[in-house]
């Protein structure tokens, strides 16, 4: 009952945050405009951007069959397909259950266990954001955006070298960390947090799949071009738009957009990240200066199209075709959550 409530709560918050950032967005926008700014957009870069992000989660899902090699041999096309049912579960359903579906169709289709699966996942997400990082902080150490681009390009790579010293810490004291592991997750399950106690061992074994990656050079290379293919799809649809700028500028302007759609995605908000993701890309746009109100209205909604379609309709032909269960998909995560 008292889960119940957390997740109605959860809910209601996110819906509201949604709501208030799509008002903040759409409030004073003159729909004439609006729509003309529409008419004008070069559709022909917007496609190609929604192919380079289809192409993108081919590369993620070779990604993840690295990690997962230390449980299984899993061929790319299955984890494509998990991939995209992934996206399209947390572009349609709250809580971000994508990630859960996703462990679902590995174990549906393989022996490798949903926890062992989903670790991978949790780990996935923390190379996604360390890459991130990087590739944020070597450019605006070397192109200043702004005046405190080079701050935060300092800060970024000294948290990817933290994060590096404390997987190197955690591999050379991997049986301690392993017993540690296991004490506290008995804890946590004697006082009934079951849940946290799934996501503290899911994290460790996330840690895991990092430090028994037969092949990490390779992971962390395909995450910076994972990043690189996000910047293309950016910039094809800002230059869809034909700003008023040039190259230098635009490039500047999608390094922008990147992070603040990136971090706009930690914030609560309704299935798919509507309005935080307008709201980010509205404000990247008007803090460099690029477009009017209504023509930073108009690329927020394409720019979220380019995001949110390809990957819904994709995913939900991959689960038709899959006959998967989204009850027991539900239930599975249910249970997990007791």
């Amino acid at each position: 009952m008292v889960q119940n409530t957390k997740r109605i709560v959860r809910f209601v918050a996110g819906i509201g945050i949604s709501l208030l950032f799509l008002y903040l967005v759409f409030r004073r926008i003159d729909l004439g405009e609006f729509i003309r700014a529409l008419s004008q957009i070069n559709y022909g870069l917007v496609l190609l951007a929604m192919a380079i992000l289809l192409v993108s989660v081919w590369v993620r899902a070779v990604r993840w069959r690295i990690l997962l090699l230390r449980f299984e041999r899993i061929n790319t096309f299955s984890l494509f397909s998990a991939t995209m049912i992934g996206y399209m579960g947390n572009n349609v359903l709250p809580f971000r259950f994508g990630e859960f579906m996703r462990a679902y169709v590995v174990r549906k289709q393989s022996s490798t266990s949903f926890s062992g699966s989903f670790a991978t996942i949790v780990m996935e997400r923390i190379i996604d954001f360390i890459s991130f990082f990087f590739f944020i902080g070597v450019i605006f150490l070397f192109l200043p955006i702004t005046s405190w681009s080079q701050t935060i390009g300092g800060v970024g790579l000294v948290l990817v070298v933290l994060f590096f010293i404390v997987v190197y810490f955690l591999n050379r004291q991997k049986e301690k960390i392993q017993k540690w592991q296991l004490e506290w997750k008995g804890k946590l399950e004697q006082r009934g947090k079951h849940r946290i106690a799934d996501i503290f061992n899911s994290l460790i074994k996330g840690a895991e799949s990092l430090w028994d990656n037969p092949q990490p050079v390779l992971t962390i290379g395909i995450s910076i071009l994972l990043w690189i293919m996000y910047f293309f799809t950016h910039l094809l649809v800002l230059q869809s738009f034909n700003f008023d700028i040039n190259l230098l500028h635009a490039i500047k302007a999608t390094l922008i957009l990147l992070m603040a759609t990136t971090l706009a995605i930690s914030i609560p908000s309704a299935p798919g990240y509507i309005g935080t993701s307008h709201g980010a890309l509205v404000w990247a746009l008007a803090l460099m200066a690029v477009g009017s109100e209504n023509t930073r209205a108009a690329f927020s909604v394409i720019a979220h199209m380019v995001g949110f379609l390809p990957l819904t309709i994709g995913g939900l032909l991959f689960l038709l075709r899959g006959q998967l269960s989204l009850r027991e998909m539900k239930a599975l995560e249910l249970d997990r959550s007791d």
